[in-house]
């Protein structure tokens, strides 16, 4: 009896009374399971639901008996190292192979060209864009974040409003804040990305660092680096409030795939902004809406 309470309360977020009525039903043995058995295989469905990419509410109401089957947590790991290595051995292949051909010399008269170091030190990350004709990556990355820079007028207009004293007035210390960022993550298109928001340059690198790693809890699975770049504003935001954000819009359509909630939430972002997505968060709207009542009553 403890199992089916259980039960019912972990897939109570899907709002489907038949569905988990279907599982006691097709997964007798549930019922005399205890809850941290039960919390074990719903978890176990998620994550092979996602790894599937379908809904956990379809995968139940199809396949109970396979997705609420008791966890195989050594196999799992074991197949988790498989794929990992595989993944590995795959992008150090691939790396390799460009390394190889960037590294090949093409006569030009009495000179050669060699490779122009955007994987520099054998890095599996390539710095985007045209070859830039530097020499090193870290060359690579400046030269792609001036271009990028120098074509928007978001960051000059963010650089003629700033004190004098402050980064944006900096060349030094802007470059020193994009090879920072890529020497720490270098999955990110750094140019790229502080430069979309250049309001991230005014956060130290350290901190950049921990709410990307508070993204990844938020979103397991998928691109990280890719919606990041897509809806930057996601590192503005304070990452409490974005969590709660977060799981509410997964909750409200059903989302059970990590790849899922990433696409749905960056279109939140890209469309409304990230006060858009942050108002799912009913405790960012009280605090809003109490600091606006403040105001007014200040104003009068």
């Amino acid at each position: 009896m403890h199992g089916e309470l259980a039960l019912r309360k972990l897939l109570s977020p899907l709002r489907d009374a038949a569905v988990i009525d279907a599982c006691l039903a097709r997964v007798p043995a549930i019922r005399d399971s205890s809850a941290r058995e039960v919390a074990s295989r719903v978890v176990g469905a998620r994550v092979k639901a996602s790894d599937e990419g379908v809904a956990l509410v379809c995968a139940l109401r199809e396949r109970a008996e396979e997705f609420l089957a008791p966890r195989d947590r050594d196999g799992e790991r074991a197949r988790e190292r498989a794929a990992m290595r595989t993944a590995s051995t795959s992008l150090r292949s691939a790396a390799d192979a460009l390394g190889a051909k960037l590294a090949e010399e093409r006569t030009f008269g009495t000179g050669t060209y060699q490779r122009d170091g955007r994987v520099e030190g054998g890095s599996k990350y390539a710095v985007q864009g045209t070859l830039k004709g530097t020499s090193t990556r870290s060359g690579d990355l400046i030269v792609r974040f001036w271009n990028l820079w120098g074509g928007s007028n978001v960051c000059r207009k963010v650089m003629t409003s700033s004190a004098r004293d402050s980064i944006y007035r900096s060349p030094e210390r802007l470059e020193a804040a994009v090879l920072k960022l890529d020497e720490l993550a270098p999955f990110i298109d750094s140019p790229l990305l502080l430069h979309r928001e250049p309001l991230l340059l005014a956060i130290e690198t350290e901190e950049l660092i921990r709410r990307l790693v508070r993204l990844r809890r938020i979103f397991p699975r998928g691109d990280l680096g890719h919606a990041c770049t897509g809806a930057p504003a996601l590192l503005l935001a304070e990452p409490e409030s974005l969590e709660r954000a977060v799981n509410k819009v997964k909750r409200e359509r059903n989302l059970s795939s990590s790849a899922a909630v990433m696409k749905c939430v960056t279109e939140i972002v890209q469309g409304d902004g990230i006060d858009g997505l942050l108002a799912h968060n009913d405790a960012y709207v009280d605090k809003v809406e109490n600091n606006a009542s403040a105001k007014e009553v200040v104003v009068v």
